[in-house]
């Protein structure tokens, strides 16, 4: 959707997620306090149609006259690539609007429960991509040139890959200058021709170099890290802990003060290779940097930026957190009569800025959005009773239910000394607006006394008996005797 710049951001690439098998034996399991997983996402509908009105951030859909589905899925993450695409500073905002007009002959409302909000996914590539280019996909460094496109290891907060294009920068934060003024190499304020007496230059190649995977790895392995780069994440726990006097086993379980410092300091042109640390920016964008908002909640009380916390970011959304959204929804597209027209109130991306810093300066980012709307639906019901010719109910009447249109079927029963005779009504058929009876009328097998069933004799006159559960029970009595 966009990309972020210090002059800040992305040009967000919005995908529609596909839920996808990644290779065991590839990702690794992440346990994260951020934990949440993932909605699965299909295509808008197909028959509505889509507009924008550029000047209002707002994206039109529209239900068609000819439009009969009984549910419309709309997987809106395509449109808000086109409506919010661009570049982003820390602190900036981007309102957008979502209008709905119904031009079929049906009416629709909002289907509870069904707005999904989530991170971008690139399982779908990455699945196809590493069975046929294996170790090529992970990203690397190398000489100034960028290699591949995923971080080694690196398991999002959803489960999924994190794509380079998507991840942290390595910045010269101060853990860093630290790890160089420590080392035999720094002599003169300088480690290699790089001053580094109270920062790191971005201007200078000689501090470029020495924040690549070899020279950076290299000195990680001088002062005990074997790991090299892929011990960045415990050097940096070892420095933080002993400035705050904790025992975290995890970047993320460090204090905030002490995360922001990791994700601080001058940038530079190689992306982050370390998993952990990637992961760690990753997350701390989706859960504490990006905040989506309406302009008021469901009682019209205005959401300043001083109103927002962080279960208004994307992460919180995905783990339930908040529902605001949710309601607003229910809300405002309650209802859709044929021939109306019904709009969200305004919402807003938001941008942190205190918290969203140098290392995610040029980092694609997007969210995905979808929601339901269900077609009001008229049912009618058919009841079918079992009934003897003096009107006597032999067995539990049965009772179904149906959309009008649909096909019923009722079927007799089989009760003990009793013979089916006739049956009154249609025992298949559509349902109505409204309930169809259908009576299924038996005799005694013996002793059926004055009863005389269909077709009538010489003697006999029709009538009617009392409604029983089921109305329009024929039977024939003799003249002298009082109708039932």
């Amino acid at each position: 959707m966009k990309k972020i710049v210090n002059k800040f951001v992305v040009i967000a690439m919005l995908l529609l997620a596909v839920v996808a098998i990644v290779p065991t034996n590839v990702l690794a399991n992440t346990i994260t306090k951020y934990a949440a997983s993932r909605n699965e996402y299909q295509k808008t509908t197909e028959g509505i149609e889509v507009s924008f009105n550029e000047e209002e951030s707002k994206i039109i859909y529209v239900i068609p006259e000819d439009f009969a589905g009984e549910e419309v899925y709309f997987n809106i993450v395509e449109d808000l690539m086109t409506t919010l695409e661009g570049s982003y500073v820390p602190g900036a905002n981007a309102p957008f609007k979502i209008e709905v007009i119904n031009n079929s002959d049906y009416e629709y409302h909002y289907l509870k429960d069904s707005l999904t909000i989530d991170t971008l996914t690139f399982d779908s590539e990455f699945n196809e991509e590493y069975p046929l280019y294996g170790e090529e996909v992970w990203y690397q460094y190398v000489n100034g040139q960028a290699l591949g496109k995923y971080i080694k290891d690196a398991v999002a907060f959803d489960g999924s890959k994190i794509r380079a294009s998507y991840s942290i920068n390595r910045t010269s934060n101060a853990a860093i200058i630290s790890l160089f003024k420590n080392s035999e190499e720094f002599v003169n304020d300088k480690y290699q021709g790089c001053s580094i007496k109270s920062n790191i230059s971005n201007g200078s190649l000689a501090c470029q170099k020495i924040m690549t995977d070899e020279v950076l790895g290299q000195e990680l392995i001088a002062q005990g890290y074997e790991g090299g780069i892929s011990d960045l994440n415990k050097y940096y726990l070892d420095y933080f802990n002993a400035i705050d006097g904790s025992s975290a086993t995890k970047l993320e379980d460090l204090s905030q003060t002490s995360i922001l410092k990791i994700l601080s300091g001058n940038r530079f042109q190689n992306r982050e290779t370390n998993s952990e640390v990637n992961e760690l920016g990753y997350n701390w964008f989706y859960n504490e940097c990006l905040f989506i908002t309406p302009e008021s909640d469901v009682d019209g009380n205005m959401i300043t930026y001083n109103d927002l916390d962080s279960t208004y970011t994307i992460g919180a959304y995905m783990r339930g957190e908040n529902d605001i959204f949710e309601k607003v929804f229910q809300n405002d597209l309650g209802n859709i009569e044929s021939g109306d027209l019904k709009s969200l109130r305004s919402f807003e991306m938001y941008l942190s800025g205190p918290k969203t810093t140098n290392v995610f300066m040029d980092m694609n980012f997007g969210f995905m959005m979808s929601f339901k709307l269900e077609r009001e639906v008229i049912y009618g019901e058919v009841v079918s009773g079992y009934v003897d010719t003096e009107g006597n109910i032999l067995a539990d009447s049965e009772i179904s239910s149906g959309i009008v249109g649909e096909e019923y079927q009722t079927e007799a029963k089989d009760i003990e000394g009793y013979k089916l005779i006739t049956v009154e009504g249609n025992e298949t058929g559509k349902y109505i607006d409204g309930t169809i009876y259908v009576t299924y009328y038996y005799d005694k097998n013996v002793g059926t006394g004055d009863v005389e069933i269909m077709p009538p004799q010489t003697g006999y006159e029709t009538s009617t008996i009392s409604k029983v559960m089921i109305p329009n029970i024929i039977v024939y009595k003799k003249k002298e005797e009082k109708l039932i």
